[in-house]
């Protein structure tokens, strides 16, 4: 009887990798959306930016929003079967058991990287939004992005340093948090266009497939808004007012007349861009 082959330092480092790619693909759509976003946030926000903090931040923003993805796409297979089946569980890369099982696992260990309150906030509120289900509703849908947003960009900004230094936030970033949150109460159904198919598939009733028509000239309309608001709020210049108010006239045309599913996964792309730019806005201005 063959004995079985002893495991080489090579296969265990082709063994990891192919771990942290696994773990890399549950996050991958949402490093445009959440990573990126709140990690320049929580480092512009903060009166210390150095590169520990930076660090600190991207680990604390990565991992809670692992948490997040490994809960949400455990619980909704056929529905990434159908929109995105690159994702880990479609792929095969990992089963539906082993992930739940990560799902619980990912928190005590968000709870322990959580040295600020909103990291225990937010895995409640992960928690609320997909094991209750509070996702299958645009209303309730839309308030759970927006509380969790919040807890990311103020989880984000609190985060200590490795000496145990509080990065207080100042009146300025209060104030944008608030803002951003506001903003993401009322536009991110944007995200929504482009998994249409897979919301229908899971049953849920985001704004585009409640009213399809009526959701995409309020986005169109909510982002010029918005975009006229956050220069008047900022107090931005002329010529970064036109530059901000046409990015945001450009997106929300977009998502009114071009209304493919490869379109509106561009459009939320730029949408993304656009959100980056307002959460960037209250701290361009006050250099």
């Amino acid at each position: 009887m063959r004995k079985p082959a002893p495991t080489s330092p090579s296969n265990k480092g082709i063994a990891l990798s192919d771990w942290l790619y696994t773990m890399f693909l549950f996050t991958k759509s949402d490093f445009k959306s959440v990573v990126i976003p709140t990690t320049v946030f929580g480092t512009i926000a903060a009166p210390k930016a150095t590169v520990i903090h930076v660090c600190a931040r991207l680990i604390w923003v990565w991992f809670n929003l692992l948490q997040f993805c490994v809960s949400n796409q455990s619980l909704s297979p056929a529905e990434d079967a159908a929109n995105k089946p690159w994702r880990p569980i479609p792929a095969h890369r990992i089963t539906v058991t082993t992930a739940r099982r990560l799902r619980w696992m990912l928190l005590f260990v968000c709870i322990l990287l959580s040295i600020a309150i909103p990291g225990i906030a937010l895995a409640i509120g992960i928690w609320a939004n997909n094991e209750l289900c509070l996702d299958s509703h645009w209303v309730t849908r839309n308030i759970c992005n927006a509380l969790g947003y919040a807890a990311f960009n103020s989880g984000a900004t609190n985060i200590k340093s490795l000496s145990d230094d509080r990065c207080a936030p100042t009146t300025i970033a209060l104030r944008a948090q608030l803002v951003n949150a506001l903003i993401i109460l009322t536009t991110i159904q944007s995200q929504d266009f482009r998994d249409s198919s897979g919301d229908a598939l899971a049953g849920r009733r985001t704004l585009p497939l409640v009213y399809p028509q009526g959701s995409r000239i309020a986005i169109t309309t909510l982002l010029i808004l918005w975009s006229f608001f956050l220069c008047i709020l900022w107090g931005l210049g002329i010529l970064p007012s036109i530059i901000f108010l046409g990015l945001g006239a450009y997106v929300g045309g977009r998502f009114v007349t071009l209304r493919s599913t490869a379109a509106d996964r561009r459009s939320y792309v730029y949408y993304n861009v656009w959100l980056c730019a307002a959460q960037i806005l209250p701290f361009a201005v006050s250099q």
